[in-house]
């Protein structure tokens, strides 16, 4: 689904948001990869937001460095919302909801962004009220999965 979305938003200049959780890393990695292998990050950035519970539920970081935009089109920020769970573990990253860290990030050109996300219903759901209720952006404009 979301695939098939992508291959149609190619035609418009906005940059590219892709949100992830849990399982949903795997289609925004794609959509990350088909971006760039279509030439679209010569011209745009794309941001990637990854949420997990703990510092050892993030991932995707190796996957987007192999891409060659990574680190200057694209721009790879993780959250957790339990950061002390991990006993030994230390993470001085972003914390809390990964729909709160997509608004600070990009906050006044929120609206300037095509948002790609895919993850458990509480994230999509978050994330659809925040960015199509809370900023008004066009339902043509989001594309997700939910994966329970």
């Amino acid at each position: 689904m979301l695939h098939s979305v992508f291959a149609a938003a190619e035609d418009n200049p906005r940059d590219i948001a892709c949100v992830a959780g849990g399982s949903g890393l795997a289609p925004m990695i794609s959509i990350a990869r088909g971006a760039s292998a279509a030439g679209l990050l010569k011209t745009r950035n794309l941001h990637f937001f990854y949420g997990g519970r703990t510092p050892r539920d993030i991932c995707g970081e190796s996957l987007l460095r192999q891409l060659p935009e990574f680190g200057t089109r694209i721009h790879f920020h993780p959250v957790v919302s339990l950061p002390e769970q991990d006993p030994g573990e230390t993470w001085s990253g972003a914390t809390g909801y990964v729909h709160d860290l997509v608004r600070s990030e990009l906050h006044e050109r929120i609206k300037n962004f095509e948002f790609y996300f895919a993850g458990p219903p509480p994230m999509t759901k978050a994330l659809q009220e925040m960015l199509m209720v809370g900023y008004l952006i066009p339902f043509d404009q989001v594309h997700f999965d939910r994966f329970f």
